[in-house]
């Protein structure tokens, strides 16, 4: 399994959850997609906060930078001096956009691979499924492509 992925089987039970409610796979993804929207805003709202506290003291940054160009040290000095003083910190935005793009994979991850995470079937089953269609010549799907891509998301 990919690490990106790893979030995918716990996504797969929450969506797995919604779809035994509601029956249909389209309006599932939307609750699904609404939930985990509902869930991610906290996050947002922390990444955002981030980046305004940043907006606001890039002036200042600017400031020491430009005053202490020649000298390297003194520069991170009171860069330092700058994070301590107003509890600025220029990496506080990082890990919620991290933990975003870790869960949105996850989604996708479970949005890509339906069968497999909601209906619980293995991908060899799958890719096995594909090739007797493809050889009974009614379907023009190829289970090279399948398998391909499945390993891209392992």
């Amino acid at each position: 399994m990919n690490i990106f992925y790893l979030l995918s089987p716990l996504l797969a039970i929450i969506m797995r959850f919604i779809y035994s409610f509601v029956g249909n796979y389209g309006w599932a993804i939307v609750i699904f997609t609404v939930l985990i929207g509902i869930l991610r805003f906290p996050l947002a709202v922390k990444q955002q906060k981030s980046m305004a506290k940043m907006s606001v003291y890039q002036p200042l940054i600017a400031e020491i930078q430009k005053k202490y160009a020649n000298n390297r040290q003194k520069q991170n000095e009171e860069l330092m001096k700058l994070q301590e003083e107003y509890g600025y910190s220029p990496t506080a935005g990082c890990l919620p956009m991290f933990l975003n793009m870790f869960v949105m994979l996850g989604v996708v991850g479970v949005v890509a691979k339906p069968l497999e995470y909601i209906v619980g079937v293995g991908s060899d089953v799958i890719a096995s499924a594909i090739e007797q269609v493809n050889a009974l010549g009614l379907a023009t799907i190829n289970a090279a492509n399948y398998t391909s891509q499945s390993t891209l998301m392992q």
